[in-house]
């Protein structure tokens, strides 16, 4: 067949096929090889990850088309159908295609391809060099404007085929009714056949007890989730996976378990400024979190007005990037991020994001100063005499700043210029004191137990006076120590092996204790029993997942211990368990079979009071 490589359509797909293995535990099956193509036998999952590849005509502009590949998965011995399909046949008369693939884990026959029954004429199929099918169509008549299957090829997945590594090129050009070829090239898209066994998270092909603790990791958001780790398909990762995985590991069930399901969205979690936000800095950087790793290259996104940004990732995690002001940004004037784009770095758990957007207003002229309390920080533990650090800066043009009052409860000590230090003794400051109630009881609960801490708060603020009397304020809080065990209790633990929880408090009133150290398990696990599993690193959020399969010590009920520090203001703060839907750890109580015990417990606040 002729080659035009200038007007080439050119797509890679490249991926590893990942064999379901017989057995469970470490010795139902081989250990997977380097991957190098080679097969084995037994009976393997294939799954395959579609995407979309946008056409270029010759001088490397966009056409408006694409070709796209959609996801389509079988088993060892099964066929599958890989789908070239193109958005608009319009004009096209003929066609020609080559796809290679590897003929050691994939074989088709020349009665398995099928091409589009949009563009008539004769058509040649040669399928006789192995791993290669080379098809040609030539006709007269262009096809009418619509979408199409431009080819359909039926692929069987070789029996026995347990691991192996195949790349699935293709190769195609486009003619008119003229005998012109039509001017289209890559876009340089890639689709990718992703495997994997649900549960096995290290990729050894094995269940052991390290894919539970990745799963567990997951669960309180150490570590990203995939979707091999939501093995039984329902609510995302939950401690229900854990205990399945956990149960193949001691054969109490088969191994492997169930196949790949659907991806979840890849989604802003937050942006800085926020929607919406009013008065912001024409000089400050912005910044935008994803719920998950991308791919720094894929990220695109439209400025109103038009403004020039340099992007900067937080590598190695890739979920964060700052896009730095080439220059200030046009004060008082509404901005608008559009058409916010980006590729997930897994692409097997998560769908791109297309269409994100958020807008904010720069400030405008005759600002007032800013000014910000740089030491100690909102919330810090005061002791004997202590330094606040503070500085500010004019924002009106030809202003300076003149002084600067800072206020330590009734106590006022002045900086004269734009930055300085004053000392305080917490000798000073004066104190306030709240006390709190008891918690509810119900029959059927999981309850956090009320305790009592002391605690003295005390407000601090700084006021910049610029050259024009224009003031600006910050103010921060201090406190004295304290600190308190809080019990999270389950009235009844017969049958119950597991749990997972949301723990949510005020960051501004409490920490945890010296971290994930400071949540421990309570009297009622059994001593050598479940895996805990903490997570304290979003302020004001404890995720807990604990798995075992024993029966906790149904005489106890207390299932869980949190050290607080009282940091904030005085008067009476909830802890509460998060028993909604949208909790980052939706409340589960599982069984020793790992199923999950329904109606879940009503879920019961608890009080802190600071005084």
């Amino acid at each position: 067949m002729k080659k035009t490589t200038s007007a080439r359509v050119s797509l890679l797909i490249t991926g590893v096929i990942v064999g379901l293995v017989a057995g469970c535990g470490g010795g139902g099956g081989p250990s997977a090889p380097a991957i190098s193509g080679d097969v084995g036998a037994g009976s393997g999952q294939i799954l395959v990850r579609g995407g979309t590849v946008q056409l270029l005509d010759a001088s490397g502009a966009a056409t408006g088309h694409e070709l796209t590949i959609p996801d389509v998965s079988g088993y060892a011995g099964e066929t599958i159908h890989v789908l070239v399909n193109l958005d608009d046949v319009g004009g096209v008369a003929g066609f020609s295609a080559e796809l290679t693939f590897s003929p050691t884990v994939l074989e088709t026959t020349k009665g398995d391809v099928q091409t589009s029954p949009d563009v008539l004429g004769t058509r040649v199929i040669n399928v006789d060099t192995p791993g290669l099918v080379a098809v040609a169509v030539a006709g007269t008549q262009p096809a009418s404007s619509g979408a199409t299957t431009l080819l359909d090829i039926a692929f069987t997945i070789k029996p026995g085929t347990v691991w192996g590594t195949t790349n699935l090129g293709i190769n195609a050009e486009l003619y008119d009714a003229e005998a012109h070829l039509i001017a289209m090239a890559s876009a340089g898209g890639e689709v990718s056949i992703q495997m994997g066994l649900l549960g096995d998270i290290d990729g050894d092909g094995k269940a052991t007890p390290g894919d539970a603790i990745h799963i567990l990791r997951m669960m309180v958001g150490l570590e990203e989730p995939t979707a091999l780790a939501d093995v039984d398909q329902i609510e995302g990762v939950t401690i229900g996976d854990v205990i399945k995985v956990l149960r193949c590991v001691v054969a109490l069930d088969p191994w492997p378990i169930g196949t790949l399901g659907n991806r979840r969205p890849t989604e802003i979690v937050s942006t800085t400024p926020t929607d919406g936000a009013i008065g912001v800095d024409c000089s400050v950087p912005i910044i935008i979190v994803f719920s998950t790793e991308v791919k720094s290259t894929s990220l695109t996104y439209t400025v109103s007005p038009s403004a020039d940004f340099t992007p900067t990732w937080n590598a190695p995690d890739n979920d964060t990037v700052q896009l730095d002001p080439v220059t200030d940004l046009a004060p008082g004037t509404a901005y608008t991020i559009s058409d916010i784009g980006v590729t997930p770095a897994d692409t097997l758990y998560y769908e791109a994001l297309s269409g994100g957007q958020f807008s904010f207003t720069t400030l405008s002229a005759t600002q007032p100063p800013t000014v910000q309390i740089t030491s100690p920080i909102d919330g810090a533990t005061v002791s004997g005499s202590f330094d606040v650090d503070v500085t500010a800066t004019a924002q009106e043009p030809g202003t300076t700043i003149t002084k600067i009052d800072v206020t330590a409860d009734s106590t006022t000590k002045t900086i004269y210029g734009d930055s300085g230090t004053v000392t305080f003794d917490v000798s000073e400051l004066s104190t306030s004191r709240v006390k709190a109630s008891a918690a509810p009881s119900q029959a059927w609960t999981v309850s956090v137990a009320n305790a009592t801490v002391s605690l003295s708060p005390h407000t601090i603020t700084a006021v910049a006076t610029d050259s024009l009397g224009v003031t600006g304020t910050d103010s921060i809080t201090v406190n004295t120590s304290g600190t308190a065990t809080v019990s999270v209790n389950l009235s009844d633990t017969s049958g119950v092996a597991g749990f997972q929880m949301t723990i949510n408090y005020d960051p501004s009133v409490l920490e945890v204790v010296g971290g994930d150290a400071g949540v421990q398990l309570g009297e009622s696990p059994a001593v050598a029993g479940p895996m805990l599993m903490v997570n304290t690193a979003t302020a004001g959020v404890i995720t807990v997942a604990v798995a075992g399969v024993q029966e906790f010590d149904t005489t106890k009920q207390e299932i869980l211990l949190i050290e607080f520090q009282a940091i904030g203001a005085a008067g009476v703060t909830n802890v509460s368990i998060d028993d909604t839907a949208q909790a980052p750890t939706p409340l589960k109580i599982s069984d020793t079979t790992g199923a999950a015990i329904t109606p879940v417990p009503t879920a019961v606040d608890g009080t802190v009071t600071i005084q």
